[in-house]
């Protein structure tokens, strides 16, 4: 009787075990559905002085989406707002994307930080900008918690970006930029058969507008072009009632466009540049305030000559040169039909000028051909 008494309290000890191994392995083994959905994560954040390191109290802890425009948001996107308390602490419930599988027993998955930003302002400081996921991390586990966020904060003032509104149009080609005070921006390109459309950050650097695109969310995933659209270093150019940004590099071309166009024909041929809606029926006197380097070539009248000679690489001479104000860069053009063409070298009475770009004369040049720095049929009154 002993030894089978013995058999039977070894074999209540293993049942236990066993009967858990097979519960696992069904949980394992059961089938798994995909899911997705949102679910809401608790934030601690805590808004502290960069250099001392004492709380600040009453700061605005904001989580946006990266696109302001967003008519459809995607799952988890949105706004969720709060403020800094006792010690410098936000607690924010942020609706977050997941994906997944379940089944009848567990749950498991991903949780996605990306294409969200923290937006971070309090009164005397320099606001903060960054992605959500350079706190978060790109992607957590599901029940896998954020630690607590710290953002660190300089005193100082933040420029204001805010602009507004500002439109250009190309042939068929419509752009539009849209820039809060918050410091985004939302920009798209449009045509008959495409549409993109492309969103970041602005700041003011240097008395230049930065543009820098979200690298994070479904635009940079779907469309390089897309998520890069209308990023880059912009001036803000003043011409009498009108604003204007006028992208870096694309100054000196602003200033052809109205030495060759005049004031009426810039406004109604070349609106490829961006202009604040509503501005363009506003009148315009004097000159547009370029930064002051491009300032000389802003022309007061038109300037007309004649080539002189045909050189053997197909550029030509011009006897038109630094004493009458021609800088390298500038363009001219036969006078009765555009013509681009680019000034490459001045000298004291004549200057050297190539085509901007292959066959850009239809008749070619030829020796006595009449140039000018305006379009004939593009004149109007001289600004003085």
């Amino acid at each position: 009787m002993r030894p089978r008494l013995r058999f039977s309290l070894r074999a209540l000890l293993v049942l236990p075990a066993v009967g858990a191994c097979i519960a696992f392995a069904a949980i394992r083994m059961a089938p798994m559905a995909r899911v997705s959905g949102t679910i809401k994560v608790p934030l601690s954040i805590e808004v502290v002085e960069a250099l001392a390191g004492e709380p600040i109290v009453g700061a605005s802890v904001r989580i946006v989406d990266p696109d302001p425009s967003a008519e459809v948001r995607e799952p988890g996107s949105g706004e969720v707002e709060g403020a800094s308390g006792v010690g410098g602490q936000a607690r924010l419930i942020v609706p977050v994307p997941y994906q997944g599988s379940r089944s009848r027993f567990r749950e498991v998955g991903t949780m996605d930080f990306g294409h969200r930003w923290l937006m971070v302002s309090a009164p005397g400081h320099a606001g903060r900008v960054a992605a959500l996921s350079d706190y978060t991390g790109e992607s957590r586990a599901m029940g896998d918690l954020p630690p607590a966020l710290k953002v660190a904060m300089h005193r100082g003032e933040t420029p204001d970006p805010g602009l507004g509104a500002f439109v250009g149009k190309y042939d068929d080609l419509h752009r539009n930029l849209e820039i809060s005070a918050d410091g985004r921006y939302f920009a798209t390109h449009s045509q008959e058969h495409g549409y993109d459309k492309g969103y970041g950050l602005a700041r003011v650097e240097g008395g230049c507008l930065i543009l820098n695109p979200s690298d994070r969310g479904p635009e940079a995933r779907r469309s390089e072009r897309g998520f890069r659209l209308a990023a880059g270093r912009y001036h803000r150019v003043a011409w009498g009632d009108r604003a204007y940004l006028i992208e870096d590099g694309e100054i000196l071309r602003f200033c052809n466009s109205i030495n060759l166009r005049g004031t009426d024909g810039i406004t109604r041929y070349d609106n490829n540049y961006y202009m604040r809606e509503g501005d363009r029926e506003k009148p315009i006197a004097g000159f547009p305030r370029v930064p002051g380097r491009w300032t000389p070539y802003l022309l007061k009248k038109p300037l007309e000559g004649e080539v002189v000679e045909i050189l053997e690489d197909g550029s030509a001479r011009v006897n038109l040169g630094s004493r009458d104000g021609v800088l390298v860069g500038m363009q001219l053009t036969l006078a009765w039909e555009y013509c681009g063409l680019d000034v490459t070298s001045v000298g004291e009475t004549s200057c050297i000028v190539r085509y901007a770009e292959p066959y850009a004369c239809k008749d070619g040049l030829a020796k006595g051909a009449r140039l000018s720095t305006r379009i004939r049929h593009a004149s109007a009154p001289d600004r003085e």
